[in-house]
């Protein structure tokens, strides 16, 4: 007796059905079955996953009813609605997670094949587009899967889905092991595209000119236009499929060796972004040049490029910019192993009037802000723009 396995022929579910209760089956049946099942939930009829392999559990039941006898189901097919039903429910969660952290859902869903997919980011018009990336697991026990802004520097998130079942120890251990396999291998997918990024970023930046004094943005923010900011008139390739606005500036972003590893494109309307799937975190860009890290007493850093520029000018200490709140730890840290005879004092951002997707007041800028401090026993200190400021 041969076995029929189902996971080779639709890739999407593992099912071993022996040919002697396959070969059983009228094939009226079984095509009836695919016409219509209320039973499956409606993603999953018009999803990718609508394969035959999925069906198969009415079908014998079907065909039994038909018979009048009992018709013995594989163990696999037993579980194979609770399958799909827990697949909804995982891919509904996984969506969930992945809104919460500005990502948009792909029209039709997520795609949950176990390859990487691009979405787009929130934002307005195509701020945004095509920077986010995820990817779904939903083919063993337990589904699991990864997704990231790539504006925000904080990297890929890992998540799973608690199905509340229990397994034995040699089943644990294998999926850690897969995870695991999976994740190194996308590490090291991750740092071949970051090369690849600094190499563009590089060619972008050589071939960039001297940035105007007068750019609206510097204008806008009532800075002068720091030493080692280029500019490009024409659109930036922010990914494959965004460009940036015209005339934007360049700010490199270099590691503490002095590496170029990206570049932050701004445009006049205060628009920011990165080169998709370059390095952000642990990058950096000093303001007032790097060559006076060292020999200074007393280093600030902060978020943007606005807020370090603005503390420059006033105080003529240099100023490093870590470009968004998810890097501000791990740069003070960077830096304060580099020159630990420096002082660094950070200069916190307090956005006392952001808000999370509840709608509830959070304050990202002044969290992540006294957490930096904290890690290399430093001090934060934070603009005052009202008295009505929460503390």
């Amino acid at each position: 007796m041969s076995v029929i396995d189902f996971r080779d022929q639709n890739r999407k579910l593992a099912l071993s059905v022996s040919s002697e209760i396959w070969n059983n089956i009228p094939r009226s049946i079984f095509l009836a079955d695919l016409e219509e099942n209320p039973e499956l939930p409606s993603w999953f009829k018009d999803s990718p996953w609508n394969a035959p392999a999925f069906r198969l559990p009415s079908a014998f039941a079907r065909h039994a009813q038909l018979q009048g006898q009992r018709t013995p189901l594989p163990a696999a097919a037993s579980g194979m609605r609770m399958m799909a039903a827990s697949g909804d429910a995982a891919k509904a969660e996984f969506e969930a997670a992945m809104q919460a952290i500005g990502l948009e859902i792909p029209r039709g869903g997520v795609i949950a094949d176990g390859q990487i997919h691009r979405c787009n980011a929130s934002g307005s018009g195509n701020h945004g587009k095509g920077d986010g990336a995820y990817c779904l697991h939903l083919d063993g026990d337990i589904p699991y899967g990864w997704f990231q802004d790539h504006r925000d520097g904080v990297g890929v998130r890992h998540w799973h889905f608690r199905t509340g079942q229990k397994f034995t120890k040699e089943e644990v251990a294998a999926f850690k092991e897969k995870v695991r396999k999976q994740r190194a291998a996308r590490a090291a997918h991750l740092v071949k595209v970051q090369v690849e990024t600094a190499e563009r970023a590089r060619a972008i930046f050589d071939a960039a000119e001297d940035a105007p004094a007068d750019h609206s943005y510097l204008v806008e923010k009532k800075i002068r236009l720091p030493n080692g900011v280029r500019y490009s008139a024409a659109p930036v390739a922010i990914s494959q499929w965004r460009n940036s606005s015209p005339s934007v500036l360049l700010v490199p972003m270099c590691d503490v060796d002095g590496t170029l590893w990206n570049l932050q494109v701004v445009d006049g309307d205060s628009r920011k972004d990165f080169l998709a799937g370059g390095r952000v975190k642990g990058c950096f860009f000093v303001v007032g040049g790097t060559d006076m890290l060292f020999p200074a007493p007393l280093n600030l850093i902060g978020e943007g490029l606005a807020t370090v520029a603005s503390c420059f000018e006033a105080t003529d200490v240099p100023a490093v910019a870590a470009f968004n709140c998810g890097n501000l730890e791990l740069v003070a840290r960077v830096l304060h192993d580099a020159y630990s005879k420096a002082k660094l004092l950070v200069c916190g951002d307090d956005d006392w009037k952001t808000k999370d997707a509840t709608g509830k007041l959070t304050n990202p800028g002044k969290k992540h802000a006294i957490q930096a401090a904290k890690a290399i026993g430093a001090e934060a200190v934070f603009p005052v723009f009202s008295p009505k400021q929460t503390p």
